[in-house]
């Protein structure tokens, strides 16, 4: 069941040899000139905690974990307001052990705190009721994620139980009710495996500080001898560990001065923080002795076999740890051939690796889904000579934050991170300001980060982001969104029973939510919760019922988020968020991507990225959402960017703001509402330079700029400066547009279902024959004309466009002469003539009309003029 001690000890020499050399390459931050501690010197001055004064020490190369965790709790005793001061230089981090194989006592002690005895590769477990050894304090192990005890003993005396004990975060005291006995073989000559799930046992919650092994019914003199322990999940790889997990942190400050932490584990994240609040970061560099990731060549590829191989460069070893088979989401980039610090751009967007084998020479054998085969071997895709990054994923990020308050991260330099710089699930009030994440200076790495800059889910405030840097992410810049729950039963139109998906946040009283339909993609009514009831059997944050204020009919239940419609809350999307004056450049995604409210995007350039600079976009595939309303998108500059064909689609834009429906496909709906695009230039966009879908009340003004050149690349064609389609309430003015490619459809293109659209000072540069506006969709019917028939009935009238593509005509029905057609007012669709009669119009006393054509590729045109009637 456990590993081999000899082999395991073996390995771990090799790899400590490795380590160290690979780590005294890193570590070329010096201390700077005049840099020392303030003054007054002390272990804990004031408010202060030197970490030097708990056994850190700079440039050393030796583990810094143990001492800085200690001064962590030596700064939580002090109280609110302390502040944990690095020095100058490097310090090298591991994250605490989770197995041992006591090759030395590996700081656990006996009871009297001496460190423990060990013999032949076995600490010794003293029996009888006084005798016992301790594990190292601050193991910070997340009880919840690790709950498998494996251990090998060989236990000589007649004691027949082990009692394993703990101390958590919250309750530090041993207790009865934070033990297990364990029934294990009394005098026995070998060594014998077990292991026990501790996350049966009550008291195993929260964080684990330490641990306790004793055999209480053993005579005393005796001992049994403990070969190897470790903590493994119960059934999720043994990945996701950090190097510092807290629980309650608050109101504390990490200060570095010219500070760079180095961590040693490229699985491991280095901070995460639960039910925290008020903690900053400031004046830290960031990396990883071993990069979480492999960049090299591809030097023989076989489609037939699904193969290809791939030489890694030196000094990127992660294919020889074992940890990462069991990564779950492993897969690489295909590197521009001319510039690797770019994705080849017609290459896929990544290509999945299922599982590999060493080779002789240094090379190794990647085997790739079936579904994958037909790009390898491809020229533009994956082909021998090609340069590639091995990346992973699943694993912990750099900072992570769990239901946490008030974290600010200022001056912060981020060199590499197994997956996001920074990730916040249910985490209020992020402030990131100057925070660096590049590539390390000097180092001929290809890519920083394994996954987003900044990714914000279900905070109830958004993050500030400004005056940062992004650049070289496998991922996005910052994403900021939420997640839903299926309505999975609707007991009445005002009461649902509602189940989470993924990790959504659970409504509150008092919460905002808006139900959407996920496959028409609409919108079906939002509404305030009033009440929120736990389902028996079932625990509220995963299932519950819920009431709101009002009722919204038509909801449809589903046995999931795909089948039925969804619950957005709305008060969890990351409302009143801020990106501004940031850099986000030479990145595989989208630059800033947002489903939220109430933001700014302001100030920041963009340059090659694979995806768009600004997005916009529901992805009830995912799910996330929701549609985003209050969004400002002012005076960014936009260059390059959409470099990669993997994102290239008739929508792709610099700009981009749509609203989806399943699958991948344009919603019904304008759920993207109520934006101002203003001041931006956008310089050799992808097909478009901005693209609006499925959006209400958008205006784009205030010069913004589209500039392209001959010799842009435009994928597939059907390139427009700007595209319109399924939008209402939309300007656009002052708008300058300079592309002479000939491909060019149009200035502006305005497609189907564009009500109310209006345009001035437009200024266009283009090539002979394009048009400056160009409309897609038949002419809007006139002349229409409305008149009581009966007392529930009206009789109207309109004029078609006459064309020779025969039209259809819908009919939408309002209170008032500007209300905006939508799949809520159609009263008839369908219709062959220029007639109708509305035999629903009973109700209100004014009845107001508007007519659409719809031509036989279903573009819907514009409205026509509202006319109105009274009862």
């Amino acid at each position: 069941m456990l590993q081999d001690p000899d082999r395991c000890v073996r390995r771990r020499v090799a790899v400590a040899a490795t380590l160290l050399a690979v780590t005294a390459a890193v570590l070329t931050v010096p201390p700077a000139s005049g840099a020392g501690r303030p003054e007054p010197v002390g272990s804990q001055t004031g408010r202060t905690v030197f970490v030097d004064d708990h056994g850190a020490t700079a440039n050393d190369q030796v583990d810094d974990g143990p001492a800085i965790r200690n001064a962590i709790e030596a700064a939580r005793t002090l109280g609110p307001g302390t502040t944990v001061d690095f020095g100058a230089g490097s310090y090298v981090v591991s994250p605490p052990p989770r197995s041992w194989e006591f090759q030395s006592s590996e700081g656990w002690t006996s009871d009297d705190g001496v460190p423990a005895t060990v013999v032949a590769g076995a600490v010794t477990i003293p029996a009888g009721a006084d005798g016992s050894i301790d594990s190292p304090r601050n193991l910070n192990v997340e009880a919840s994620k690790h709950r498998l005890a494996k251990w090998r003993l060989r236990n000589p005396t007649p004691a027949s139980t082990l009692r394993i004990s703990w101390t958590t975060q919250t309750s530090p005291e041993w207790s009865d009710e934070q033990s297990t006995t364990v029934a294990i073989a009394p005098g026995s000559d070998g060594f014998t495996d077990y292991s026990v799930d501790l996350g049966t046992r009550t008291g195993w919650s929260g964080l684990i500080k330490q641990v306790r092994f004793s055999l209480p019914d053993g005579p005393s003199g005796g001992a049994a001898e403990l070969d190897a322990l470790q903590f493994d999940p119960a059934s999720a790889p043994q990945t996701g560990n950090f190097a510092f997990l807290y629980e309650g942190l608050d109101d504390l400050s990490f200060r570095g001065r010219d500070t760079q932490i180095v961590l040693t584990d490229p699985l491991a994240g280095g901070f995460r923080l639960v039910r925290s609040s008020q903690v900053s970061f400031r004046g830290f560099t960031f990396d990883y002795s071993t990069p979480p990731f492999a960049q090299g060549e591809i030097t023989a590829t076989d489609k037939d076999l699904g193969t290809f191989d791939f030489r890694p460069e030196a000094g990127y070893p992660i294919l020889e740890d074992p940890r990462l088979r069991q990564v779950p989401d492993t897969w690489g980039t295909t590197r521009d051939p001319l510039n690797p610090f770019l994705q080849k751009q017609t290459a896929k967007d990544f290509i999945r690796v299922s599982s590999w084998t060493a080779l002789d020479s240094g090379v190794y054998r990647f085997t790739v889904p079936a579904n994958t085969k037909a790009f390898i071997g491809n020229p533009a895709h994956l082909v021998a000579g090609d340069k590639f990054v091995l990346n992973q994923r699943g694993t912990a990020p750099l900072i992570n934050l769990t239901d946490t308050t008030a974290v600010s991260l200022r001056d912060v330099d981020v060199y590499a991170s197994p997956a996001s710089t920074l990730s916040a699930l249910y985490s209020d009030s992020i402030t990131v300001h100057n925070l660096q994440v590049r590539r390390r200076p000097g180092s001929g790495r290809w890519v920083s980060t394994n996954a987003d800059g900044v990714h914000v889910q279900s905070a109830r405030v958004g993050p500030i982001i400004r005056n940062s840097s992004f650049e070289g992410m496998l991922d996005d810049g910052v994403n900021i969104y939420t997640t839903p729950r299926a309505i999975v039963e609707v007991l009445a139109d005002d009461k649902v029973v509602a189940v989470a998906t993924g990790s959504g946040r659970l409504p509150l009283v008092g919460d905002s939510v808006q139900v959407y339909d996920p496959i028409l993609g609409r919108v079906k009514g939002t509404a305030e919760v009033v009440d929120v009831a736990a389902v028996p059997g079932h625990t509220p944050d995963r299932r519950a019922v819920l009431t709101f204020d009002g009722s919204v009919p038509g909801m449809a239940a589903g046995a999931d988020v795909r089948s039925g419609d969804t619950l957005y809350n709305l008060s969890t999307s990351g409302a009143g968020f801020q990106v501004t004056n940031n850099d986000f450049r030479d990145s595989r995604r989208h630059g800033v991507y947002v489903k939220s409210k109430d933001g700014l995007i302001a100030g920041n350039r963009f340059s090659y990225l694979g995806g768009a600079a600004v997005i916009s976009q529901n992805e009830p595939n995912y799910p996330e959402g929701p549609g985003s309303t209050g969004i400002t998108i002012r005076d960014n500059v936009m260059d390059h960017v959409g470099h990669l064909r993997a994102y290239d689609s008739p929508e792709s834009a610099a700009i981009k703001i749509r609203a989806d429906r399943l699958p991948y496909r344009l919603a019904e709906d304008r759920a993207q509402r109520d934006f101002l695009i203003e001041g931006n230039t956008i310089k050799h966009p992808p097909r478009n330079g901005i693209y609006i879908g499925g959006a209400e009340n958008v205006q784009i003004r205030g010069e913004n700029r589209i500039v392209s050149s001959s010799d842009d690349y435009a994928f597939g064609g059907d390139i427009t400066a700007v595209k319109l389609e399924n939008v209402a309430s939309l300007g656009i003015d002052s708008l300058s547009v300079e592309d002479p490619r000939t491909a060019l459809n149009a200035g502006v293109q305005i497609g189907s279902a564009a009500h109310d659209v209006k345009t001035s000072n437009l200024t266009f540069k283009l090539a002979d024959g394009v048009p400056s506006v160009l409309r897609l969709a038949p002419a809007a019917p006139t002349r229409l004309r409305a008149a009581r028939a009966e007392p529930d009935d009206v009789s109207l009238t309109w004029s078609g466009d006459g064309g020779t593509d025969a039209p259809t005509y819908s009919v939408y029905r309002g209170d008032i002469p500007s209300f905006v057609p939508s799949w809520r007012n159609r009263v008839a669709a369908g219709i062959t003539t220029t007639g109708f009669v509305d035999h629903t119009s009973a109700g209100s006393a004014t009845h107001c009309y508007r007519v659409t054509a719809v031509n036989s590729s279903a573009l819907e045109s514009a409205a026509s003029a509202a006319t109105c009637v009274r009862r």
